[in-house]
């Protein structure tokens, strides 16, 4: 995806949802998918959705942006990702190539509803 799309800085890809013995529950999906979905983030500021675990950037980028603000109790990683996306560009597969698996006690199974309300 970054060889076929030159200005963008960052893919990522969906992944699927897996409860703690590993069976699949659901997909996650990602956004943005297209370019045009790529630009109404750049132009209204909303948050992609993806996961950092999904997510390949370029290097130089993430020096020049600092990396995950340390100092946040969850949702540094939707900060830097929308930053990244509006700033640099970032694409998302819609095919789930990886898996997420839910433990019940991490924190952003605590935290989700702030870190969804933080977009």
């Amino acid at each position: 995806m970054l060889a076929d799309n030159p200005e963008v800085k960052a893919v990522a890809h969906a992944l699927r949802y897996l409860d703690k013995r590993g069976n699949k529950l659901s997909y996650i999906p990602t956004y943005p998918t297209t370019k045009a979905e790529m630009q109404a983030i750049k132009e209204t500021g909303e948050c992609p959705w993806v996961f950092p675990s999904s997510v390949v950037v370029d290097r130089s980028i993430l020096l020049q942006e600092g990396g995950f603000p340390e100092d946040w109790q969850v949702g540094e990683d939707t900060e830097l990702f929308t930053k990244i996306a509006q700033k640099y560009g970032l694409l998302a597969a819609t095919e789930p190539l990886g898996n997420y698996r839910i433990r019940g006690n991490s924190l952003t199974d605590k935290h989700w509803l702030k870190k969804r309300i933080s977009c």
